[in-house]
């Protein structure tokens, strides 16, 4: 057994852009002193609905990069198409996780009742 202890306060403040509703499935890199975190949300304004990115120097305190997702719900989400799927809304990018490999970043999401989706982001150091 390890014991894990809870950190107080919050590591994204959803109060803070596009009125998102919830916050889940992050995944952190480090990298050059910088966290960058990786979650899915979903907002009362569905075109800011996906996959956000944040930052942080502490792995405390994160500020949410941008005022859009990185990767946006597409037309089946907007639509309400299969809205109540077992494992969530249809069109909507969940659970992301993120890879480096050489020059850039890949990032790996799922969509309900889809598969497996990635996408490059390429960073030019």
């Amino acid at each position: 057994g390890v014991t894990w202890i809870k950190d107080a306060g919050l590591r994204i403040e959803l109060e803070e852009e596009c009125e998102l509703e919830y916050a889940t499935s992050a995944d952190v890199l480090y990298e050059n002193g910088k966290f960058t975190m990786y979650f899915m949300a979903e907002a009362e304004d569905a075109e800011f609905s996906g996959i956000w990115r944040a930052e942080s120097s502490d792995a405390l305190k994160f500020k949410i990069m941008g005022d859009e997702p990185i990767i946006a719900a597409d037309e089946k989400y907007f639509q309400s198409i299969d809205k109540y799927l077992e494992n969530g809304p249809a069109g909507l990018p969940q659970d992301p996780f993120v890879l480096k490999v050489d020059g850039g970043e890949r990032i790996f999401y799922w969509k309900n009742d889809e598969g497996i989706y990635s996408a490059f982001r390429e960073i030019n150091e």
